[in-house]
C-alpha cells in the first residue's frame, strides 16, 4: 500500500484547499466578531468546514491505502475494498458539504436583504437545495442493494449506473449554483446607490461564479470516468469534487470580509463622500420602504441592533440604503 505520485498530488491539493478554506472562514468569523454577533450563516459555514475536513481525511486514506490514482488491476483485494469504502464515504460527505455551503449563502442573502419578495425567493431556493440534498443522499445509500455491495463485489445484488447518476447529480448541482448566483442581482440594482457602487457590490457577489466554473469542470471530468478502471479514471473528477466545495466556502465568505479589510487597510474607503479617514461606524442598513414605515420613531441604533446591521458594510458610512418602493412589499 501507499500513494503513488497521482495520489500524493491529490492529497496535497486537498490539504491546501482545506487549509485556505479554514483561513478564510477564520477571517470571516473575526470580521463578524468585530462588527456584530455571529449569525446562522456563520454557524452553517463552520459546519461546512467540518464536512471539508471529513472529506480530507477520506482523501488521505483513499489515496494512501485505497489505491486512488492507480489502475484497478494493480490493486490488491484489500486495497479495492478500502477504495470502494472511501468512494462511498466521499459521496456522503460531498452530499452534505455542498448543500451546507449553499444554505449559508442563502442565509447571508436573507441577512442583507429584508425585502419580502426576495425572502420568499430565497426560501424557495433553500427548499430546492434541501430537496436536492435529500434526493442525492437517498440515492447514494440505495445505489447498490445490499449496501455492502458498494465495497464487496462478491455479493449478489444490483447497482445503478454510476456514471449516469454522477452526471445527473453534477448538472442539477450546477443549475442550483447558477440560480443562487443570480438571486441577488435584481436586489443590488434596486439599491439607491451610484452605479459604480452597485457594480462593486455586484462584483463581490458574482465572485461566486468561480464555483460554477469548478462545477462545470467537474461535469467535464466525469466524462473521463470509466467503471472498468474506476481507481485510475476517477482521479480528475475526484480532484474537482474537492475543488468545487472549497472554492464555494471561500466565495461564500468574501462578502463578509469588508469590515476586517477596512480595519487593516483603513485608507481604502468606499464611502459616498470624500472623508479624510474611515468613519467610526460604517455600517450600511438594509431597509425596505415598508420596513422604514414600521420602524418610524426608532433610533438608528435600535434598527441596527434588530437587523444585525453589518453586511453591506460593504459600502461604508452610516448611509441608509433602500430598494425601490415598488418592490419593497
Amino acid at each position: 500500500m501507499g500513494a503513488n505520485d497521482r495520489g500524493k498530488t491529490y492529497i496535497t491539493v486537498s490539504a491546501v484547499l482545506v487549509a485556505l478554506s479554514t483561513i478564510v472562514v477564520g477571517f470571516r468569523i473575526a470580521a463578524r466578531w468585530m462588527r456584530t454577533t455571529l449569525g446562522p450563516d456563520d454557524y452553517v459555514i463552520c459546519v461546512s468546514i467540518i464536512f471539508a475536513y471529513s472529506m480530507l481525511g477520506e482523501a488521505v486514506v483513499w489515496a494512501r491505502d485505497g489505491g486512488l490514482g492507480k489502475h484497478m488491476d494493480e490493486l490488491s483485494v484489500a486495497e479495492k475494498i478500502i477504495f470502494q469504502k472511501c468512494f462511498f464515504a466521499n459521496e456522503i460527505s460531498y452530499t452534505l458539504l455542498v448543500p451546507s455551503i449553499k444554505i449559508s449563502i442563502l442565509l447571508l442573502y436573507r441577512r442583507i436583504f429584508a425585502v419580502r419578495k426576495f425572502r420568499i425567493a430565497s426560501l424557495i431556493t433553500g427548499g430546492l437545495v434541501m430537496s436536492w440534498c435529500l434526493a442525492v443522499f437517498i440515492t447514494v445509500f440505495l445505489q447498490c442493494r445490499p449496501i455492502a455491495l458498494n465495497w464487496d463485489k462478491t455479493l449478489e445484488g444490483t447497482c445503478i449506473d454510476m456514471k449516469q447518476f454522477f452526471f445527473g447529480n453534477a448538472i442539477s448541482n450546477l443549475l442550483i449554483d447558477v440560480i443562487i448566483l443570480m438571486l441577488p442581482i435584481p436586489m443590488v440594482f434596486q439599491l439607491q446607490l451610484r452605479l459604480s457602487q452597485k457594480l462593486t457590490i455586484l462584483g463581490i457577489f458574482l465572485l461566486g461564479g468561480f464555483v460554477c466554473v469548478a462545477s462545470i469542470m467537474r461535469v467535464v471530468t466525469l466524462d473521463i470516468f470509466q467503471t472498468t478502471d474506476t481507481s485510475y479514471s476517477i482521479m480528475e473528477a475526484a480532484t474537482w469534487t474537492f475543488v468545487e466545495p472549497c472554492v464555494g466556502i471561500i466565495c461564500a465568505c468574501l462578502p463578509t470580509l469588508r469590515p476586517l479589510l477596512r480595519t487593516i487597510c483603513f485608507s481604502f474607503s468606499w464611502s459616498t463622500d470624500h472623508s479624510d479617514g474611515p468613519p467610526a461606524n460604517y455600517r450600511m442598513h438594509r431597509i425596505s420602504s415598508a420596513a422604514k414605515n414600521e420602524s418610524a420613531g426608532r433610533s438608528d441604533r435600535e434598527w441596527d441592533n434588530k437587523r444585525y446591521g453589518d453586511e453591506l458594510s460593504l459600502m461604508g458610512k452610516t448611509t441608509k440604503v433602500t430598494v425601490n418602493r415598488d418592490d419593497a412589499s
